[in-house]
C-alpha cells in the first residue's frame, strides 16, 4: 500500500491500522516518490483529497499511463474526502485512470479496513489474472512451436454429415507447415477432401465420424489409394461433439510399407528357396543314408575279412610255432634222453644210490620245467588282448626273441638288440608281440634266401618325437623298388605259395595302426631293409 497524507492526523492513524490489518505499507513524503513508487508495483494507493493538485493529478495520469497499460491491471485508488459538500477536486478525481474508491472523513475504522482489504484483493485477482494470462501466451508459444517443428503432420476437420446423417467428407480448418510434406496437398484450409481427393475411400470418413460419435481416440493405418500413400494414423475428437472436429496426427509410411511388401516378398522368395533347398536335402540325406548304410555294410565285410585274415594269420603263425617248439624242445628232449640213459645205466652198474638218483631227478625237472615255460610263452602269445594295457617294449621284445631263438641260433641268423630308452606304451601286448615276430621271420627268411654270408638283423628301441620307435634292420639287402609300394596289400608276397600267404604284414599294419593308433613303414636303407614301428 502506498500512501500520500499531508494531513498530521492521516499520517499518524493509518500505519497503525494497516499494521493492525497486517498490510506492508510505504509513506510516501511527495508526489514524484509516489509515482516513482507506482513504476515499481503496488497493491493500491491511499491519498487525501488535499494532496491531489494539478501536478499531483498529471503525476498520476502519467505513472498510471506509461506505455501501453495491460488489460489485466486497473489499480484500486483510495481517496479520502474533506467532509463538507463535494468539491470539484473530488469530482475530478473519479477521472484517475485506475479504480478509484471516494471515502468521506470522518470513517469508521472497520469499515476503511474493509474498503482497504477489497483493494487489495481485487489486486491480487488482477495478478492472478496476469499470471495466467502469460501462462496461457506461454503455452501458445509452445504450441505454436511444436505445431511448426514437429516431422508428423497434423490438421484439425470438420466432418460433414448428408442429410441421414452419414459422414460423407471433411473440411482441413488448421494444418501444420509439415502437412504438404507428408500429404503433397496444398493450400488445403477451407476446402473439403472431396474437392482435392474427389476419390477418397470410405472409411476415412467412417473412420472419423465414430470418433466423434464415440470420443474414443484411434490408431490405424490406412492406404490412400489416390494420394498413392500410405499413412499411420493417431486421431481424436477435438472440442465437444457439436463441434464435429477431429484432430489428426500423421506420419507417411509408404516407404516402410513398400519396404515391408519387398520384405514379405523376399520372404516368400526365401521360403520356396527354402523349400527346394530342403527337398535337395532330403535327396541328399536320404542318398548320404544309404551310402553310410553301403559304407557300414561294406566296412563290416572288410571287418570280418579282417577278422578272417587274422584268423589266417593266426594260423599261419601257428604252423609256424609247432616248427619253433620243435627247435625250442629239440635240445631240452635231448638231455633229457641223456638223463634217463645215465640214470639206466648206474641202476645196472648197482651205482643208483639215493644221491645219484636226486641229482638226476633234479636235473630232469629243469629240463622239464623249461620245455613247460615254453610252451607258456607260446600259450601266451595266442592268448587275444582284451584291452589296451601299458607295457614295455622291450620285455615284448625280449619275450617274442625267446620264442624264435632256437630256430635262429639253428639258422646261424645273429639277432642284435640295441635299446636306448626304455620305452613303456599303451596298447596290445600280445598284438604287438605278433607283430615283431611277423617282421623278425620275414627277416629271417629273406636272409636264407638270399644266402646271405653273415646274416643278421639289428633291433633298435629309442624315443623320438615323444613316440616309441621300433625298427627291425637286415642285411639281406632291401627290397625291389617295383613292390616295397605293395609290401602290405593283402595276399601280396614274394615268397612262393607253399612259403607265404601274403598276409602277415597286411595284418601287422593293422594292428599298428587301426588298433594302436601308430605307424607301421619300410624304407630300404644300405644292405638291407628297416621296418619301422611307432607307437
Amino acid at each position: 500500500m502506498l500512501m500520500l497524507l499531508p494531513e498530521g492526523r492521516d499520517a499518524w492513524s493509518m500505519p497503525r491500522v494497516l499494521e493492525r490489518i497486517h498490510v506492508t505499507y510505504k509513506m510516501c513524503a511527495t508526489q514524484a516518490e509516489l509515482c516513482a513508487e507506482i513504476g515499481k508495483g503496488a497493491g493500491a494507493l491511499l491519498v487525501e483529497e488535499e494532496a491531489l493538485s494539478s501536478a499531483m493529478k498529471q503525476c498520476l495520469v502519467g505513472a498510471l499511463s506509461v506505455g501501453e497499460p495491460p488489460a489485466w491491471s486497473e489499480l484500486p485508488i483510495i481517496v479520502l474526502l474533506r467532509p463538507g459538500p463535494e468539491t470539484q477536486m473530488a469530482r475530478d478525481a473519479l477521472l484517475l485512470p485506475g479504480d478509484v474508491t471516494l471515502v468521506e472523513r470522518p470513517v469508521r475504522v472497520n469499515t476503511l479496513v474493509a474498503i482497504i482489504r477489497s483493494a487489495l484483493r481485487s489486486r491480487r485477482r488482477q495478478y492472478l489474472v496476469r499470471d495466467q494470462l502469460q501462462a496461457l501466451e506461454e503455452a501458445k508459444t509452445r504450441y505454436h512451436t511444436l505445431f511448426v517443428s514437429i516431422d508428423e503432420g497434423f490438421c484439425i476437420i470438420e466432418m460433414l454429415y448428408d442429410a441421414t446423417g452419414k459422414p460423407v467428407d471433411y473440411r482441413f480448418l488448421e494444418t501444420s507447415p509439415s502437412f504438404e510434406k507428408q500429404t503433397g496437398l496444398r493450400h488445403v484450409e477451407g476446402k473439403t477432401i472431396r474437392e482435392l481427393a474427389p476419390g477418397q475411400e470410405e472409411y476415412w470418413f467412417e473412420i472419423y465420424g465414430r470418433i466423434i460419435e464415440t470420443g474414443e481416440p484411434l490408431r490405424f493405418e490406412r492406404p490412400a489409394q489416390q494420394q498413392e500413400r500410405w499413412f499411420d494414423v493417431y486421431a481424436f475428437r477435438f472440442g465437444p461433439p457439436e463441434n464435429r472436429q477431429v484432430a489428426i496426427l500423421f506420419n507417411d509410411i509408404t516407404d516402410r510399407k513398400r519396404a515391408e511388401s519387398e520384405l514379405r516378398r523376399a520372404k516368400d522368395e526365401l521360403e520356396v528357396r527354402v523349400q527346394e533347398r530342403t527337398e535337395e536335402l532330403t535327396r541328399a540325406l536320404q542318398s548320404l543314408r544309404s551310402e553310410t548304410e553301403e559304407r557300414f555294410r561294406a566296412a563290416e565285410e572288410l571287418r570280418v575279412k579282417e577278422q578272417q585274415l587274422m584268423q589266417q594269420s593266426r594260423m599261419a603263425a601257428m604252423g609256424e610255432m609247432i616248427g619253433y617248439i620243435a627247435h625250442q624242445w629239440r635240445q631240452p628232449l635231448n638231455a633229457l634222453a641223456l638223463i634217463v640213459q645215465e640214470t639206466y645205466a648206474l641202476y645196472k652198474m648197482g651205482q643208483l644210490h639215493d644221491e645219484a638218483f636226486n641229482t638226476s631227478t633234479a636235473q630232469a625237472m629243469r629240463v622239464i620245467g623249461q620245455m613247460s615255460h615254453t610252451i607258456d610263452d607260446f600259450t601266451s602269445f595266442f592268448k587275444p588282448d582284451k584291452q589296451k594295457v601299458p607295457f614295455s617294449v622291450q620285455d615284448i621284445l625280449a619275450k617274442t626273441i625267446r620264442l624264435v631263438d632256437a630256430s635262429f641260433r639253428h639258422a646261424n641268423v645273429a639277432v642284435e638288440v640295441i635299446p636306448q630308452d626304455d620305452t613303456v606304451v599303451e596298447g596290445f601286448p600280445n598284438e604287438f608281440s605278433q607283430v615283431l615276430l611277423n617282421l623278425l621271420m620275414n627277416a629271417k627268411d629273406a636272409l636264407l634266401e638270399r644266402t646271405v654270408r653273415e646274416p643278421a638283423i639289428t633291433i633298435r628301441i629309442f624315443t623320438e618325437n615323444g613316440k616309441a620307435v621300433t625298427t627291425i634292420t637286415d642285411n639281406a639287402g632291401g627290397i625291389p623298388e617295383d613292390v616295397i609300394e605293395r609290401i602290405f596289400d593283402p595276399y601280396f608276397t614274394t615268397k612262393g605259395p607253399d612259403k607265404g600267404t601274403g598276409i602277415g604284414l597286411y595284418m601287422a599294419k593293422a594292428i599298428i595302426e587301426k588298433h594302436m593308433g601308430g605307424r607301421l613303414s619300410v624304407r630300404n636303407v644300405e644292405g638291407g631293409a628297416e621296418f619301422r614301428i611307432e607307437v
